[in-house]
């Protein structure tokens, strides 16, 4: 059995290698029934700071799994969440720049919505070997 190289995976490479495994196997040729949008928060880096400086704590990658004939009823939600926080609708859509009170109604929206979220989240500064994540 030939041994191969282990490469150094970063949280994008290890995305990029899914990715094209995914799209080398048998199942791209398969007629699919669910869309899958992929998206990530953080960075790659372990430089951590005083007071939040730095390098990301917390490094996110979420999914979102919808069926295929539903697919265009996530576009309906981010116009339906815009118009309840009042937003223009082209505005980005970001977590983090809303407030509590915005929150609240843009999860529950999502709750009551026909998709499926995942998520992984990594606390970095409790990765005792940064090189080998």
């Amino acid at each position: 059995m030939r041994q191969q190289a282990v490469a150094r995976h970063t949280p994008r490479r290890t995305i990029a290698v899914l990715i094209s495994l995914f799209q080398r196997s048998k199942i791209r040729h398969m007629s699919s029934s669910f869309r899958v949008y992929i998206d990530e928060s953080g960075d790659e880096g372990f430089k951590f700071l005083p007071d939040e400086q730095g390098s990301s704590r917390w490094f996110v990658l979420s999914a979102v799994v919808i069926r295929k004939e539903r697919d265009l009823q996530l576009v309906q939600l981010a116009k339906d969440v815009r118009v309840l926080l009042k937003k223009e609708p082209k505005h980005a859509l970001h977590f983090r720049h809303l407030k509590h009170e915005q929150r609240v109604p843009f999860v529950r929206r999502i709750g009551e919505s026909p998709l499926r979220h995942i998520h992984i989240l990594v606390h970095k500064p409790s990765i005792a070997d940064p090189e080998a994540f």
